[in-house]
């Protein structure tokens, strides 16, 4: 309609963010990009409730991530570090230990650290999600609970599938 979508954008500093290359955008007209219409997907998502990394260190990025994130649940063991706000989880793990935080994952040809590994999605309905999967042909694993996305389907992450608790 004659408008054009603004934004601001903010890169994080290289020593902020070791090995990371991290930015921030702020949507100043969300209006424009979340029109109704396009936020009904036909595999039912609802909103991102997580991302997994897989980088070197975790416990480097502990102190510049949970500052970049005010008031946010910060957590950190087993080769692991979790930053949960708002009921999202932004979590950087070392190579062995995605698995542990992914039953039956391993970064084993998703590339060199860092990098994106895991996108959790929320839907309405797994089996909404299951129907577009397959109408779509794209190939996945049916956990019960999580329906999963191979990387070399999903531009390099793994892309999880979960129902709204």
């Amino acid at each position: 309609g004659g408008r054009n979508p603004r934004f601001r954008s903010i890169d994080w500093p290289d020593e902020r963010s070791p090995k990371l290359w991290s930015f921030i955008i702020e949507h100043l007209t969300p209006e424009l990009e979340r029109a109704p219409g396009w936020l009904d997907h036909p595999n039912g998502a609802v909103c991102l409730t997580a991302l997994t990394l897989v980088v070197e260190d975790p416990n480097a990025l502990t102190g510049p991530y949970s500052r970049l994130v005010t008031g946010a649940a910060v957590s950190s063991g087993d080769g692991a570090v979790s930053i949960v706000s708002g009921g999202q989880r932004l979590s950087f793990v070392a190579p062995g230990a995605l698995g542990r935080f992914h039953a039956g994952l391993a970064p084993e040809g998703q590339g060199v650290p860092p990098f994106q590994a895991v996108l959790s999605v929320r839907v309405s309905a797994l089996d909404r999600a299951r129907d577009a999967l397959n109408a779509g042909q794209i190939g996945f694993g049916d956990l019960g609970d999580v329906l999963r996305v191979p990387p070399d389907l999903a531009c390099g992450v793994w892309l999880e599938f979960r129902a709204a608790q």
